[in-house]
């Protein structure tokens, strides 16, 4: 249970589900970005049955799952973690990638993922969180600087997430300082230009070839699970390295990156469909 959840927190869905018996012995787990003192018994108070802080650490997350969570098909087989050593990750300005790869059990390639997917709905932080506090829409202010402060605390950007820690709580108050401010933009920039220094495409785009086939079948695909707003349909995007390593489709697929990492699917529709009228491909 996603303590601060928009619209109905945490807090309030734990004491509603409570409150109808078939939910009285359903194991509910806290998810909070925070970890001061008091945070535990609060959500005990609520009925919750445990606490778990972000950033998560993938071991003790698993630990706390196993002592609520019992299978319906137990298996006697021992449970291996398999590292990934491919798309290594290098040293980076301002990311503490070894903390980060810690959080992922040392997935390379899924550690990448999440840098490119965060850098991706980031980008626009600034604006969005100036727009919200120009209509003082301060519930909105505090939960920007909330996502930027627990995605910068899972990747290991340390600085980054503490300026947005202090960003957060000063939106809180609805009194935010220019010093604040100026901090999570500089942390950020700099969290951003590291990550871009490693957004290299798998494949050469100077050598890649327009597939029209797999363009029309990608294209497809995601049609019908944006209209489910089917969240598999990041990994069919990231299933085609061969289109998106393509020059004259990179702008395009940008705007459709963008679009999947803030769960956009009416935004990411509108992308394919110009596409698709760009290449004479039926949807």
């Amino acid at each position: 249970m996603y303590c601060q959840m928009p619209v109905m927190d945490g807090y309030t869905a734990t004491r509603i589900l409570r409150e109808q018996k078939r939910f009285i012995e359903l194991p509910i787990l806290a998810l909070t970005a925070n970890a001061m003192a008091g945070d535990k018994e609060k959500v005990l108070a609520v009925g919750m049955n445990e606490h778990i802080s972000k950033p998560i650490n993938v071991n003790e997350l698993f630990r706390v799952m196993a002592k609520w969570i019992v299978p319906s098909h137990p298996s006697d087989n021992a449970v291996t973690t398999e590292h990934v050593i491919d798309n290594v990750i290098p040293e980076m300005d301002g990311i503490n990638t070894e903390l980060g790869l810690e959080r992922v059990q040392g997935n390379n390639k899924l550690y990448r993922k999440l840098l490119l997917k965060t850098a991706a709905s980031q980008t626009g932080f600034v604006a969005e969180f100036d727009s919200a506090m120009t209509n003082k829409d301060w519930e909105l202010a505090t939960r920007l600087a909330h996502t930027l402060k627990g995605v910068a605390g899972s990747l290991g950007a340390e600085e980054l997430q503490e300026a947005s820690a202090a960003l957060e709580a000063q939106s809180n108050e609805q009194l935010v300082s220019d010093e604040v401010m100026e901090a999570v933009i500089t942390e950020l920039s700099r969290f951003l230009n590291s990550v871009t220094a490693i957004e290299e495409k798998e494949v050469d785009a100077t050598t890649a070839i327009l597939d029209i086939e797999q363009l029309a079948a990608m294209l497809q695909t995601l049609a019908e699970q944006f209209s489910n707003y089917d969240a598999a349909a990041q990994d069919t995007f990231d299933a085609y390295p061969g289109l998106l390593a393509v020059s004259e489709l990179k702008p395009q697929f940008k705007l459709l990156e963008t679009a999947l990492a803030n769960y956009d699917f009416d935004a990411a529709t509108t992308v394919i469909k110009d596409i698709a009228l760009e290449y004479e491909i039926n949807l």
